[in-house]
């Protein structure tokens, strides 16, 4: 039995029988985040029919008439007081799960996202921008990944040049704002390499969508790729993570399909984790976090698997984890596909030839320049620490002048 069949088997076990709607965690109650990633996993397996509608149904029930956003009964097992508040669930579940699941079923959403409405002011967007702290750019990622899809949402369905101009400023703002040390956002505000890059991947979504230039891209393939441990993953320690990994491969395939550079270990590199991916499916068919671990999705008790058991919010990640690897692998012949709209599970080909690359670094070169800018974050966050929370960027400044 192939590794999809076995995905189909476990999404069925987490249907809920004689009604509608999907599990996060086999024998748990249904809950919106797993009706979403279900049926867009399904969707990336070309498994979506008829059969589904009544999911479809409930789906769109769950959305709230006066916000716009959806919400789910999971709300209610988050522990208070942690990062990810009701404010940041009711965003990441409607553009994460919900809104693309709906989309690829040819459905759109019962009532306007009237929260969202003030974004279309140019100012308030502006401040919006501002207000993020890129220093920690994982979590501000998702933020900034949801407010530009839903303005792209809105100018597509709208076909409003107001929102259109909100989209030039959300890039604007982007353009401003990368480290040419990383290609990323927030290496120069004291942020990892690996969480930037987690970061990173969510932005870069509109980025590869709308053809928008990436600036030092070279560089971004350099440290997306210095991440990969030895057996494949891309997380912090061995055993991969299926947000880590995602978020990496997304990185990699998309600049194979558009630069000329470093091609072959980019396919290596993805070789290695498709064998760590495939390797750690579960008996039941669905896949875990990390190898060995216990995951609970940003808190809720719902989605709490046991010690590497399934779910689907990481199933979710692990089959467009694949679909993306085949995109440069090609060792599937099972046809799938991605999300319809600009998202999460989404993917859009590129056209035209790649660019060659601008800069040739030896391989010397390019560990001078990543060792002296370790040393020199390093160096920033104890003197930081000194001169009473001086900024991060003005220390920096001052250390790599004097």
């Amino acid at each position: 039995m192939n590794w999809k069949t076995r995905v189909l088997e476990y999404i069925n076990s987490l249907r809920i029988k004689d009604d509608a709607g999907f599990a996060s965690v086999e024998g748990k109650r249904r809950t919106v985040y797993g009706t979403g990633y279900a049926l867009q996993t399904l969707h990336f397996l070309n498994a979506l029919d008829n059969s589904h509608n009544n999911d479809l149904d409930w789906l769109l029930d769950c959305q709230d008439a006066e916000s716009g956003w959806f919400v789910g009964d999971e709300f209610s097992t988050i522990p208070k007081g942690q990062q990810h508040d009701i404010s940041h669930l009711s965003l990441h579940l409607t553009c994460s799960s919900a809104l693309p699941a709906i989309d690829n079923m040819g459905a759109r959403p019962t009532h306007p996202f009237r929260s969202f409405e003030r974004f279309l002011d140019r100012t308030h967007l502006l401040q919006w921008l501002n207000e993020r702290d890129l220093s920690n750019p994982w979590y501000e990622g998702n933020n900034l990944l949801f407010v530009g899809q839903l303005i792209d949402w809105h100018q597509r369905i709208e076909a409003g040049k107001e929102w259109k101009e909100r989209l030039r400023d959300w890039f604007d703002f982007h353009d401003q704002h990368f480290d040419i040390e990383t290609g990323m956002w927030g290496t120069d505000e004291g942020a990892s390499t690996r969480a930037a890059m987690c970061g990173a991947y969510h932005q870069l979504i509109l980025y590869w969508h709308h053809s928008h230039p990436v600036n030092h891209w070279q560089r971004l393939i350099d440290c997306t790729l210095s991440l990969q441990h030895a057996d494949g993953g891309f997380s912090e320690t061995l055993g991969g993570g299926a947000c880590e990994d995602i978020d990496a491969i997304d990185i990699l395939v998309n600049c194979y399909h558009r630069f000329d550079y470093r091609r072959s270990e980019i396919r290596d590199a993805l070789l290695a984790a498709r064998r760590l991916i495939l390797s750690i499916q579960n008996p039941d068919g669905g896949f875990p976090y990390k190898r060995g671990a216990t995951n609970v999705h940003m808190g809720m008790k719902d989605t709490r698997t046991s010690r590497g058991g399934s779910g689907i919010f990481p199933t979710w990640f692990r089959v467009h984890a694949l679909a993306l690897i085949d995109r440069v692998v090609q060792q599937e012949n099972f046809g799938m596909q991605f999300n319809n709209s600009v998202c999460m599970g989404g993917y859009c080909q590129p056209e035209g030839k790649l660019l060659p690359c601008s800069v040739s670094l030896s391989e010397q070169e390019r560990l001078r320049r990543r060792v002296r800018n370790d040393k020199l974050t390093r160096a920033v966050k104890e003197y930081s620490k000194l001169t009473l929370k001086l900024p991060f960027r003005a220390v920096k400044r001052l250390l790599a002048t004097g």
